[in-house]
C-alpha cells in the first residue's frame, strides 16, 4: 500500500531566566504564552481560537503533530510581575536565525524526517535595573550682553576770539606855530611944526606898553593853539 497521508511536523517552546532573580515579586514565577497555526490546506489549528500554555524557567512545551509546512505564530503574552526599578529584556532564537528582540515570533514547521524532535524555539526573558534616568543638562541661560555706556560727546570748547588790539594811531605831532610878530603901532606923526612943547616921557611910555600887550596877545593866541592840537 502506498502512504497518502501528509507528513507531519511539530514546534517547541523552550523559557529560560537570567538576570536579577531579586527583582521577580515571586520566586519561579509562570510566565504565559499563545500560539495559533494554519496548515497548508488552509485550516486554523486550534480551530476554536489560539491555544494557551504556561512555562516556568528552564521548561518545554511541545506542541501536538501538525501538517509539515504549517505556519504558526507564538507570543509571550503574560510576563511575571516584578519590583520596580526593574526591566524585562526578551530574545527569542529560532534554529537557523539569528536571535531577536520581542516577544512574537512566526515560525514554518519542519517536517519530522528533517526535525525529528520538532521545532525548538527557546524564549529568553533577562531582568536587570532600569538604568537611572540621566539628569538633564541644565541648559546654561545666555548671559545677557551689557548695554554699552553712551559715552558722552563732549561739547566742542570754544575757541577764544581774540579781541583785536587796537592799532595804534599815529600820533600827530604838534606843528609849533610861530607866535604872531608883534605889531607895533605906528609911531605917532609928530605935530606940525609949532611951538615946542615941554618933553614930559608920556609917548615912549605909551609905545612901551602897547609893546608888552602885543607880546601878551601872541602868548594867548600860542597857548590856546597848543591845546586844541593836543586836545
Amino acid at each position: 500500500m502506498t502512504n497518502t497521508s501528509a507528513p507531519l511536523g511539530m514546534f517547541s517552546v523552550s523559557k529560560t531566566f537570567t538576570g536579577e532573580e531579586d527583582g521577580l515579586d515571586e520566586p519561579d514565577p509562570e510566565y504565559g504564552f499563545s500560539w495559533r497555526c494554519e496548515t497548508p490546506a488552509g485550516d486554523a489549528v486550534p480551530e476554536d481560537g489560539p491555544g494557551s500554555f504556561s512555562l516556568t524557567a528552564e521548561s518545554t512545551w511541545t506542541s501536538d503533530p501538525l501538517p509539515a509546512d504549517s505556519t504558526c505564530t507564538v507570543t509571550e503574552d503574560a510576563l511575571p510581575s516584578i519590583a520596580d526599578g526593574y526591566t524585562w529584556h526578551t530574545t527569542i532564537t529560532v534554529p537557523g536565525s539569528e536571535p531577536v528582540e520581542g516577544t512574537t515570533v512566526d515560525v514554518t514547521v519542519p517536517s519530522v524526517v528533517d526535525a525529528p524532535d520538532g521545532l525548538a524555539i527557546v524564549f529568553e526573558n533577562a531582568l536587570s535595573p532600569e538604568p537611572p534616568s540621566p539628569t538633564p543638562t541644565p541648559t546654561p541661560s545666555p548671559t545677557p550682553t551689557p548695554s554699552p555706556t553712551p559715552t558722552e560727546t563732549p561739547s566742542p570748547t570754544p575757541t577764544p576770539t581774540e579781541t583785536p588790539s587796537p592799532t595804534p594811531s599815529d600820533t600827530l605831532t604838534p606843528t609849533p606855530t610861530s607866535p604872531p610878530t608883534p605889531t607895533l603901532p605906528p609911531e605917532p606923526t609928530p605935530p606940525p611944526d609949532g611951538p615946542d612943547m615941554p618933553d614930559t616921557g608920556a609917548s615912549g611910555l605909551g609905545v612901551l606898553v602897547a609893546g608888552l600887550g602885543l607880546i601878551g596877545l601872541g602868548l594867548s593866541v600860542l597857548v590856546l593853539s597848543r591845546r586844541r592840537i593836543w586836545g
